[in-house]
């Protein structure tokens, strides 16, 4: 079913509480436009540069074109099944890289960074649902939580629990096999 579900922060410096919004972005080691798109997503989720939003970043690798031949090291197949998702549900085209989709709206190719942030402006003026989760105990390989669904959230709503690391570095997965390059995961 449908609705955004966050964790949030909690009001900004200015009392302001901002409303989550997603960023994704489908990405590939093998797509020559995509590593200028993963820095605009790292720099969106590191300087937060929307006054009442909370921008969410998740970088999703997915296979350049579905090509064998162009093997994406950090794809998953998941990921490209979610695309195609996005894709289908606004009436079919094309899945491509680099992707972007704010608040599960997908983007058309060449999406600037002032219509980015237009998007993301737009998406946080819309009111979601929110779940407030609560460490109930925590040991070195697990966490228990308590989640609790906001007065806001519809029911029947599903609720995804995401962990990602960013700005991981893995010196092994290089950009192409003949540059030193390697690659830096945007959460």
């Amino acid at each position: 079913a449908g609705g955004v579900m966050a964790f949030m922060n909690g009001p900004g410096g200015d009392g302001v509480q901002p409303e989550p919004v997603i960023v994704e972005l489908f990405t590939s080691s093998s797509c020559p436009q995509c590593p200028q798109a993963e820095n605009a997503l790292a720099w969106l989720g590191a300087e937060q540069p929307v006054h009442g939003a909370e921008i969410i970043p998740i970088a999703m690798h997915v296979d350049f074109g579905g090509l064998p031949l162009k093997r994406d090291p950090l794809s998953r197949d998941d990921f490209l099944a979610r695309q195609k998702a996005y894709v289908e549900a606004m009436g079919g085209g094309t899945a491509f890289t680099p992707q972007i989709v704010v608040d599960g709206r997908p983007q058309s190719p060449g999406c600037t960074s002032d219509r980015l942030r237009t998007l993301v402006e737009e998406a946080a003026r819309v009111s979601k649902g929110y779940v407030h989760m609560a460490v109930l105990e925590r040991t070195p390989k697990e966490v228990r939580v308590s989640l609790r669904v906001g007065p806001n959230s519809r029911a029947g709503s599903d609720v995804y629990l995401v962990v990602a690391e960013n700005g991981v570095i893995n010196p092994s997965l290089r950009l192409t096999p003949d540059t030193p390059q390697t690659l830096t995961a945007v959460a």
